[in-house]
């Protein structure tokens, strides 16, 4: 044993972490989709009308948009927080920030690699 976290690991931990958020969704999302299928081949109805209005609401323009913009904030506020930490731990100061943040000197000299200090 080597007490070290793997590549496999982490990308398995986040594949996990997405099935218990986000994907929970998109399994009842084909869930539903293959009792559709299963009950046009048998002639059975195994759809409730709950299951119905789900798939009606989600055809709806306006809920999809709502629904993405939830999404993209959440997103965002998550990014945002995780950018700043991450500032936070690798800059000395909040004057080192901001010249960070502001230094836009790599496009008026046209190159996009950085300069050798």
């Amino acid at each position: 044993m080597t007490n070290e976290i793997s590549t496999f690991q982490i990308i398995l931990v986040i594949f996990v972490l997405y099935a218990c958020t986000f994907g929970i969704f998109d399994f009842l999302k084909l869930d539903r989709w293959m009792r559709t299928k299963i009950g046009q081949w048998r002639g059975v109805e195994l759809l409730t009308d709950k299951d119905y209005r789900i798939m009606e609401r989600a055809k709806d323009p306006k809920y999809i948009a709502r629904k993405y913009r939830y999404s993209a904030m959440i997103h965002l506020i998550i990014f945002v927080t995780v950018q700043s930490i991450f500032w936070m731990y690798g800059t000395d100061s909040f004057d080192e920030m901001l010249t960070y943040l502001t230094d836009f000197s790599w496009i008026e000299a046209g190159d996009l690699k950085a300069e050798d200090t």
